[in-house]
């Protein structure tokens, strides 16, 4: 089990993290505060978490086969949408592509192959601010890993 990990200032209001998610990247999702409580919520959750480059969503680090992530294309389900605390919690899963990068030598004869990757992610919006946390849930990678 990982330890508990504190994103942000201490002092900002943000979630603590536990046991299976990994640290988080901080964003704003204006448009999907603004739409929470309405039947366009998660249509426009997805529109903006798709929108995302994968920079700002911890794709990297949920490559199962891959070795760098590419961002064209996301595809976003959601899972789960609940109200905790002054947050909106979604638990996601995010469909993207993969590359196996070659050493790039002239002789390297690797192909770049696209390789289809899943992650799941815990996002955390603060109702007052839009403040918004996306974590890598590693409970599923890491029981791909022993399979």
């Amino acid at each position: 089990m990982l330890p508990r990990i504190r994103v942000g200032n201490p002092n900002n209001g943000l979630p603590t993290l536990h046991g299976s998610e990994t640290a988080a990247r901080v964003i704003r999702l204006a448009n999907s505060l603004t739409a929470w409580g309405t039947p366009g919520f998660e249509d426009i959750l997805k529109q903006e978490l798709e929108h995302l480059r994968a920079g700002q969503l911890p794709l990297q680090q949920g490559l199962m086969t891959g070795s760098y992530a590419l961002d064209d294309n996301l595809k976003v389900l959601i899972h789960t949408v609940s109200e905790e605390a002054g947050f909106i919690r979604i638990r996601a899963g995010i469909f993207y592509a993969g590359i196996i990068a070659g050493c790039s030598c002239a002789d390297d004869l690797t192909l770049v192959d696209e390789q289809n990757e899943y992650c799941e992610v815990r996002i955390d919006i603060n109702k007052q601010t839009g403040e918004t946390t996306i974590s890598l849930l590693a409970d599923l990678k890491l029981s791909q890993n022993h399979l």
